[in-house]
């Protein structure tokens, strides 16, 4: 051990920054399987955290799946807990950055995962996300003009603002976590309140975690109502018709790693045109698994009902449709359908 210690404090004498640009340049193409340039200043200094500050960095998947960069980067962070494995970001820089996100074919991506993360302060401005979908290869956009997360002096509670363009759309983001020291400790059920408003959509978010490091113990209402929700569905599948609002309203309970739904109820309408609603719950939304939903719905619209049953449009003039969809054997399969 002391001798570790000792390589490691002559390490820290003897290397400059850019040698440390260097090592993670390396570990970056090692580890991530990406490429990273730093084209403006570089410093990274330690004390009781690490301080990293960059300019001009640019990060490219190997396989095209992603681009990051930024013009400014900064930031300090310490590792909580060696056995935990989680990160605290005392304070967080971005500006003027772009993320891209190249949707890969299906069985061509790799899993990536992240250890816990906790921030107390950060400022991004002017970052843009991009979304290109692999087929028909619709793009969508998001802009942020301005994200703040403030902890004062990590006595909490943990403030957050932003404001953006989502779709070419203004919207505002506000909502408080809590304190710092608090997100730290487990065993005890912590806060979570966000609200999101824009021109078509409200959304909220209100309920508690148990433990933010590991995270275990979802327990939030989860609450949208949008206006002409064709926009928000388009992001997951295209081609799809006008059918109206939409009204959801869903308890997310579980893990990070396995988080599922319960007493889902969703709605769609459209006048006398369109009526659906959806029920039930799903306990693991990233696999399906448990899914156990009710579904009921009526259209008098052509487009509408003809997409709903082949994906075309002008085939069927009307629709009454009841039917259950439930997890068998590892398959989502549509039950007790009476149409």
């Amino acid at each position: 051990v002391v001798a570790l210690v000792l390589l490691l404090a002559g390490a820290l004498l003897i290397l400059d920054d850019a040698d440390y640009k260097r090592i993670l340049e390396w570990a970056t193409d090692t580890f991530l399987d990406s490429e990273l340039e730093i084209a403006g200043p570089f410093s990274l200094r330690f004390s009781d955290g690490i301080h990293v500050k960059a300019g001009d960095v640019r990060l490219h998947a190997h396989d095209g799946s992603f681009s990051v960069s930024a013009h400014e980067f900064s930031t300090y962070f310490r590792l909580v807990s060696i056995l935990s494995g989680a990160f605290l970001i005392h304070d967080l820089t971005l500006s003027d950055g772009h993320l891209r996100i190249e949707e890969m074919e299906a069985g061509s991506g790799a899993d990536f995962s992240m250890p816990p993360v906790v921030v107390a302060r950060a400022h991004f401005k002017n970052l843009t996300l991009e979304y290109q979908e692999a087929a028909p290869g619709t793009l969508h956009s998001l802009s942020l003009n301005e994200l703040v997360l403030d902890d004062v002096n990590d006595a909490g509670p943990l403030d957050i603002r932003a404001r953006g363009l989502f779709e070419g759309r203004e919207y505002d983001l506000s909502g408080t976590l809590p304190p710092l020291v608090d997100m730290l400790e487990s065993g005890k059920p912590h806060p979570v309140r966000f609200k999101f408003n824009s021109a078509n959509i409200t959304a909220s978010l209100d309920g508690q975690v148990e433990d933010f490091l590991k995270g275990r113990g979802l327990d939030i209402r989860v609450e949208l109502h949008a206006k002409d929700v064709q926009e928000i569905l388009e992001i997951f599948a295209d081609g799809i018709p006008r059918v109206g609002d939409m009204d959801a309203t869903a308890r997310l309970r579980g893990d990070y790693d396995q988080p599922g739904l319960e007493e889902i109820d969703i709605s769609f309408h459209r006048g006398d045109e369109v009526s659906m609603q959806i029920t039930g719950m799903v306990d693991n939304i990233l696999t399906g698994k448990g899914t156990d939903l009710a579904f009921s719905g009526k259209s008098s619209h052509p487009t509408v009902t003809s997409w709903l049953l082949f994906g075309k449009l002008g085939r069927v003039s009307s629709l009454s449709l009841d039917a259950k969809l439930q997890t068998h054997y590892g398959r989502i399969q549509l039950h007790d359908v009476e149409a």
